[in-house]
Parts: structure tokens; sequence; C-alpha cells
């Protein structure tokens, strides 16, 4: 025999103000989920490549092309921001580097873009990691991306 909801039979009243309860109840523990999720959401910094970077890449004719682009790294404290900052000519370096390697298809095209974005991801944080012996990048974006 399946349990039936309880009912009061001659309080309607009672009803609605049971219903009503229970909602405010979901709807405070939403508000605490989503209070939460800001909360950890705010704690990331982000270290932004000053100037941009520019350099040349690999390209099929007989043009020089290049690309400048500003780079943004996510971190998820102050202190980390800090190491990321003491490292900077490293990092800048390995992306100049790195970036100058790339073929022209894969720097103009959005696919090619994005593989260059998770390739400089990975190669801050590796480069992070053993300087600082942890991953201190969360992600890594593009902020301005320009190809001549």
């Amino acid at each position: 025999m399946a349990a039936q909801p309880v009912q009061f039979k001659h309080c309607d009243v009672a009803n609605s103000i049971l219903g009503a309860c229970v909602i405010r109840a979901l709807l405070a523990g939403l508000l605490l989920l989503i209070g939460s999720a800001a909360s950890q959401a705010a704690d990331y910094t982000y270290f932004d490549f000053e100037p941009d970077l520019i350099t040349n890449y690999i390209s099929d004719g007989p043009n020089i092309g290049f690309v400048r682009m500003t780079i943004s790294i996510q971190v998820a404290s102050a202190s980390d921001l800090a190491q990321v900052q003491t490292h900077e000519p490293l990092l800048r370096s390995a992306l100049v580097e790195y970036i100058g390697e790339q073929p022209e298809d894969r720097v103009k095209s959005l696919e090619g873009r994005e593989e260059i974005r998770k390739a400089c991801f990975e190669l801050v944080n590796s480069l992070l990691e053993r300087e600082t012996k942890k991953k201190l990048a969360t992600d890594l974006f593009f902020t301005k991306y320009l190809y001549h």
C-alpha cells in the first residue's frame, strides 16, 4: 500500500501554508548553493601580459606573417598571481617561441586558435609546475588575437 500524503480535511489553509513553507525551504537551499558557487568564482584573479605578445608565424607564401595577442592567465588566488608575476619573463619567452613555431593555417583557423590556446595553457602550467612545484593556472584566454 502506497503512503498517502498528509492532508488536513477541514483546513485548506494549513495545506497551503505547508506547501508555501516547503517551497520557501527549497528556494533558500537553492540560493545557498548559488551563493557558494558565486563566492568560489569570485576568488579567481587574472594576470594579463603587458605589452601584447607579438611574433612572426610560419608563413606559406613569400610574405612574413605576424600575430599579436593579449593573453590572460586565470589563477585561483592572489598568492598564485604573485608567483605568476614573478615568472612572467619565462612565460612570455616560452609563449612567443611556441606561437612563432605555428604554421599559418593553424594561426588563421578557429580550430587552430583553440588548439594553440590549449597548448599555451599546458605550456604555462608545465613551466609553473617546474618552477613552483604546482600548477597555478586554472585557465588561459586570448583576449586579443590579431594576425596579418
